[in-house]
């Protein structure tokens, strides 16, 4: 079962305010005994599978807008480079006594 906490939980495992926190707002796939306990006690939702759709839908998006920037970057610093080693060539040619 998918579900989104409405509120900060620790899960108190180790202690009172020591275990796994979950921050709200953050989603999770939990077996449903372990997900209904956070629905018992109003700190999470259930989502729907729209809503998990739309999720993975923006998840991608955002994958490839990602790697889109990452490659418009390194074609400009690749750019960047050859324009700054064009720029040094003659200077490098005049050293050697080209």
């Amino acid at each position: 079962m998918r579900i989104r906490f409405t509120a900060r939980t620790v899960y108190e495992t180790g202690g009172r305010g020591l275990g796994p926190v979950f921050e709200a707002g953050s989603e999770h796939d939990l077996d449903e005994a372990f997900a209904r306990r956070w629905l018992r006690r109003g700190v999470a939702v259930e989502l729907t599978e729209a809503e998990i759709a739309a999720a993975a839908a923006f998840a991608e998006a955002l994958a490839q807008a990602e790697a889109a920037e990452a490659a418009a970057a390194a074609e400009a610093d690749a750019a960047a480079a050859k324009a700054a080693a064009e720029a040094a060539a003659p200077a490098v040619a005049k050293r050697k006594g080209g």
